[in-house]
Order: structure tokens, then sequence, then C-alpha cells
């Protein structure tokens, strides 16, 4: 009686375990444009297929831009659409990280980054851009504005950049932990069953 009970309950738990992402982290690697000055001194960023973009950090100029809400939520700013990813007013994650591994599909892309640091227009911005080839001016953009900090300035500057995978953060699969509880309680559940036993003889 102890033993089904305990593989019962063990049963139940393994089944209702939720599942456990698996962040990649990602580093980013900066070239400059042949007139540009001003390379970002890091970009990094963690990027899970179920559930999107996590500290997505670029250090320019100075300034510290979180661009994770804007990876998780890209946006098309010019007609027509580049053809190079999905339509509409929003974009899931996974073209957002198309673009920073420059893997979209579709259309003829070109990549840039691109920083502006302006006291006149009164923010800092930087952005990663699709632009696709041919006479379209259209552009798939994950940006993130800052306030002005300081000034008066201008800098501006861009260029290339890649992407290397890096490190992984990962919990057992919950079939495998499922698994393991039940065997850990079946094991149990057989030592109570014996020792129930011995005690009825």
């Amino acid at each position: 009686m102890i033993k089904t009970l305990a593989i019962s309950l063990l049963a139940i738990v393994a089944v209702s375990l939720p599942a456990h992402a698996t962040a990649i982290e990602y580093s980013i690697d900066f070239t400059l444009s042949e007139f540009s000055v001003l390379l970002p001194t890091s970009g990094s960023f963690d990027y899970d297929p179920t559930v999107g973009f996590t500290n997505f950090i670029v250090n320019w100029d100075g300034q510290t831009f979180d661009l994770t809400t804007a990876a998780n939520d890209l946006t098309l700013i010019a007609d027509p659409p580049t053809g190079c990813g999905p339509t509409g007013s929003g974009y899931q994650p996974a073209y957002a990280f198309q673009i920073l591994t420059g893997t979209a599909a579709g259309c003829d892309a070109h990549y840039a980054w691109a920083g502006t640091n302006s006291d006149f227009l009164g923010y800092d911005e930087f952005s990663f851009v699709l632009n696709p080839g041919g006479t379209s001016r259209s552009q798939d953009v994950i940006a993130q504005e800052n306030p002005i900090s300081s000034g008066p300035f201008y800098d501006v500057a861009s260029g290339s950049w890649t992407v290397t995978e890096e490190s992984s953060t990962s919990a057992p699969e919950p079939g495998t932990l499922g698994m393991m509880l039940f065997g850990g309680l079946a094991f149990a559940g057989t030592k109570l069953g014996t020792a129930a036993r011995r005690r009825r003889h």
C-alpha cells in the first residue's frame, strides 16, 4: 500500500513539473565603418527561443543601452516591408535573433549597427539595422534611445558586427528530472514496503 502510494504521488509530481528554459549567452564583436570612430566597448545578450531575449546590453560612447525590450518587440519603421521577415507592426524575438546572427532570409539583407549621441536631437540612440538590397528604403531595426546625459556634442558611428555563442545555462529536462524523482521514490517505496512486510512477520 505504501509503495503504491509513493509511486502514484511521484508520477503526479513528474508529470506536473514545469519546463526549464535554456538560455544561451552571446557576445557581440563590433567593427567600425571606414570613417567612424567610437567603437562600442562591449555588447552581449542571452537568448532562449522559448522566452526571447534577456540581458541585452550594449555600451557605446559612455552610454549603456538596454535593447532587451526592443529585441523582443521588433518593429518595421518604413514601408514597404523589407521582405526579410514577418509583416506587421510586431515581430517575434526569433526574427530579431536572425538579424543579430545575420541569418534573415527572403531578401538580400545588409546589416549595420549605428550609434548617435546628439545634444541637438536630445537623445542618444544605438541600433542594429537590416536593410534589404535594391532600391528599398525599408528597414527592420532593433533600437534603444536614452535621454541625453550631457553636451553639447554630436557623436555618430557605424559599422558591422558578428555574434559568438559563449555559454548556455540549462536545467535538466522535465522528463529527465521527473524520471530521477520517480526512480528515487520508487526505491523508497520498495524499502518501505519491505519494512512493512517484515513488521507483519
